[in-house]
This record gives C-alpha cells, sequence and structure tokens, in this order.
C-alpha cells in the first residue's frame, strides 16, 4: 500500500483512531489538504516514510481562530520504526507532523527508533494569516535525525518535551568519542528550498529536557547572509545534558542570524557532562550577534573549546551565574542509559543547586511538572522550579517571616505538637516540641 490510511482534497472533520498501522509503502497516516482531521491512539510501526504527516492543511483557517474544533490534533500515539526508505534512498519524513499547514497541535504522544525527525513542523508560513502550532508533553528517544525541527515555521510552541538517546547503534547520526548519538534535540532553521518572503519568526522553545544528542538545541539558515533574518525565537528554560554539543548557532554555514532580531536564549542549563565523551559547549558558524544570552547556567566556560565560532564571547551573558555544574537530581551514568531510564525527574534540582532563584522572569507562569513560576523567592533556571521547600510551613512557595510566625507560635511549648499535627508542620523532627533543632533547620531555606 502507499499509504495506509488518508484523507485527501477537502475531506474535513476525519478522525482515525485506536488503529494499528504496520509496515506502511508510504505514509502510516496521511492528510492531504484537509481541515480538522484528528488522530488519536494510533500506532504506527516500520513505515517506508512518515509516520502521521499533515500537508497543507489549514491554508485558509484565520491564525486567530484557535477555539475548540479549529485544529487538527495527534494525540496518545506511537511511532516507532518510520522513515525505513531514509536509509535506502535519502528521502527523509518525520514520524509525526505537518508540511506547508498551520493549526496543529501535537501532543502526548512517543517516538522512537526511527529514521528521520521526530516531530516536524515545516514551512507553516507559505500563506498569510498562517502559522500556529504547538509541540508539546511527548517523549522522544533513538531517533536518527532531530527531536523536534521547525523549518521556516512561525507562531510555533514547543514545550514540555522529554528527548534523548540511549547510544543505540542503529538509530544514531553520528558516532563520536566512543558513543553513539542521536540527532539535534532541539532546531530551528529556514531552510534554502523553503519561500523566502515566510520565515521563521515568533518560535517559542521552554521547559524542554534533551541529553544524548549531537545538540541540544540550535538556530540556523541555508539563506546567504542579509537575505533573511531569524527573529523572535526564543529558548527560556530548557535542561539539556550530556549532549555531544550542548548548543549551535548557524550550521548552515550563514550568517543571516546577525540581521535578525528579538532572538533570545535565557534561563537554561547547559551541563557538559563528560568533557571526555562531549566536544563543546557552544560551537557556531555565524556571528549571531541577533541573538541575546543571559541567565544561562553553564557547567564550564563555553568560550573555553569553542569550535568554528567568530565570537564565542557572546554567548555568555553579564547575568549568568558562575560556571558550576547543576546539582541535579540525577548525578551521574547519562551515558549509554536503558530504553526508559531517563525520566523527567532526573533533571529537577537539588537544593544546593546554584540555579535556585538565579534567573530572570520570561513570562512563564509553570513549569516542566506544573510548578506555579516563580516558586520561590525568584524564577529559577532550566526547566523545573525547586519546589522540596520544607522550610516552607503556608505551602505558599516561599520560606518567609510568615513560616516563621507559625514556628514562633508554639516556640518552647512542651509536648505540645503532636497533639497538633506536628504543630502544623513546624516540628520538623517530630519531637513533639518547637525547639533550635527545628529552627536550624528551618533556616537551611530561609528567604527562599
Amino acid at each position: 500500500m502507499l499509504n495506509a490510511y488518508s484523507s485527501d482534497n477537502s475531506n474535513n472533520y476525519i478522525t482515525f483512531q485506536d488503529i494499528h498501522v504496520k509496515d506502511s509503502n508510504g505514509d502510516g497516516v496521511r492528510y492531504y489538504r484537509c481541515d480538522y482531521g484528528n488522530v488519536r491512539r494510533v500506532r504506527v510501526e516500520f513505515c517506508n516514510m512518515s509516520g502521521i504527516r499533515y500537508v497543507q492543511c489549514h491554508r485558509y483557517t484565520p491564525t486567530g481562530d484557535l477555539g475548540g474544533d479549529r485544529l487538527s490534533i495527534i494525540e496518545y500515539c506511537e511511532v516507532s520504526g518510520d522513515n525505513q526508505n531514509y536509509i535506502a534512498h535519502g528521502n527523509q519524513g518525520f514520524a509525526m507532523g505537518s508540511v506547508g499547514g498551520s493549526h496543529v497541535w501535537v501532543h502526548h504522544n512517543i517516538m522512537h527508533e526511527g529514521y528521520g525527525e521526530s516531530i516536524g513542523v515545516y514551512n507553516n508560513t507559505s500563506l498569510p494569516d498562517q502559522g500556529w502550532a504547538t509541540v508539546e508533553d511527548n517523549i522522544i528517544y533513538d531517533m536518527r535525525k532531530a527531536g523536534i525541527y521547525i523549518a521556516s515555521g512561525r507562531d510555533t510552541i514547543v514545550r514540555r518535551n522529554l528527548i534523548y538517546h540511549t547510544g543505540n547503534s542503529t538509530y544514531y547520526l553520528t558516532y563520536a568519542n566512543g558513543r553513539y548519538w542521536g540527532g539535534p534535540g532541539l532546531g530551528v532553521c529556514n531552510e534554502i528550498g523553503d519561500n523566502q518572503n515566510y520565515q521563521s519568526n515568533n518560535v517559542y522553545f521552554y521547559d524542554n529536557l534533551v541529553t544524548g544528542c549531537h545538540g541540544g538545541l540550535g538556530i540556523s539558515s541555508q539563506w546567504p547572509a542579509g537575505e533573511d533574518a531569524i527573529s523572535n525565537i526564543k529558548y527560556f528554560n530548557n535542561t539539556l545534558v550530556a549532549n555531544n554539543i550542548n548548543t549551535s548557532i548557524g550550521l548552515g554555514g550563514r550568517a543571516a542570524i546577525q540581521a535578525g532580531f528579538g532572538n533570545e536564549i535565557k534561563n537554561n542549563i547547559f551541563w557538559l557532562y563528560d568533557s571526555s565523551v562531549e566536544d563543546y559547549q557552544f560551537r557556531g558558524y555565524a556571528p549571531y550577534s541577533g541573538i541575546t544570552w543571559d541567565y544561562n547556567l553553564w557547567s564550564s566556560d563555553p568560550e573555553i573549546g569553542c569550535a568554528y565560532s567568530w565570537h564565542c564571547e557572546r554567548v555568555k551573558g553579564a547575568n549568568d551565574p558562575y560556571y558550576a555544574l547543576p546539582q541535579l537530581t540525577r548525578t551521574s551514568g547519562w551515558h549509554n542509559v536503558s530504553v526508559g531510564e531517563i525520566t523527567p525527574d532526573d533533571f529537577t534540582l537539588q537544593s544546593s543547586s546554584p540555579a535556585i532563584d538565579a534567573g530572570i522572569d520570561v513570562g512563564l507562569t509553570y513549569d516542566f511538572a506544573w510548578n506555579t513560576v516563580p516558586y520561590g523567592l525568584g524564577t529559577d533556571i532550566g526547566a523545573f522550579e525547586f519546589t522540596n521547600l520544607d522550610s516552607d510551613i503556608n505551602d505558599d512557595g516561599k520560606v518567609n517571616l510568615e513560616d516563621f510566625a507559625v514556628l514562633a507560635t508554639w516556640w518552647d511549648n512542651k509536648n505540645a505538637c503532636a497533639l497538633s499535627d506536628w504543630c502544623g508542620g513546624a516540628d520538623f523532627d517530630m519531637s513533639g516540641t518547637i525547639n533550635f533543632f527545628d529552627l536550624a533547620y528551618f533556616v537551611e531555606n530561609w528567604l527562599r
């Protein structure tokens, strides 16, 4: 068969759900010039091309019309072994995504062990009033090409996704330093074949987790300098650990980013976990003066050993914390892991992390785990707010005088706490009495 399931030419409001597709000669599920098409709880395996593909859908839906049934949705699906044709003929698709359309919501899916991109949003700016895609809450592992790739995209949000590579020797992009690496984790690009009049802008990547990839995040252009400008690309509060290269700018060898505006990379954790296995914190081919870097936590100086760049010093912000390990919950064993071994909890912060309260308000209200931002005194760097504030007696996300007032109310009231829910939680050692032991424990988190 060419495509296992296909809806073409204005067959709108078509839903494929609860089906299993295997060994399709083309795509697993395809929509062509259709609107409001949903794919739900579909499993796709070993297709020659893409797992789930939308082509030129929602071409005439106004960008502001996003309510109710005005979207095409891919949800709770699993795609594996896609793009078998890539190996034989060099044709490349993606596990799931959209080409030349808009208004697509891709969420709560799993993609693994494939040869193409995992999630692609390509050229969704080809017509006026087009754009809009949201990619969120997906798990991606062991994909040969990019995890989430936006090409000439506009008004797109990429958030709360987990992307990792186990070191699988079948599905890998490159072999370096004794390890197999997956494709880039997060990327945005203006490709040379796309319409030059509609280029990447207003793309937000935040609260994503990336490890084991050839590149953590990237911005690039294939157009010659001066002919386009990538603008308003935001990388906020992502956590990138143990990638061969944590950040890459201008991979196409062009300098178009220099002409852009509004591009920001802030509040991210860049952890070069093992310098004997991973190569660089940063690699850049372009001047990238159109990017503002600040409030990022680097585990080491990105200017040292920086590759191919004219101005490595530009990636360092005036408000970056001093170079330090991020003190994540997972402290070792990031390389050559088993499937399922990497979880979001690995990326959470320990109480000693220098990322706590070290970021800046960039407008986010929730973190990866839906905790309020800021949870403590200030915004934390990375995808997670530190929430294990044992001294936060009244559970308002802060340790301050209001908590101290609770502790003081019960001070030295002998054996009273066991009868009052441990004095509202202020009797930390549950001795029955609020004393200097409880006070010492309390001040460890003072004003967080």
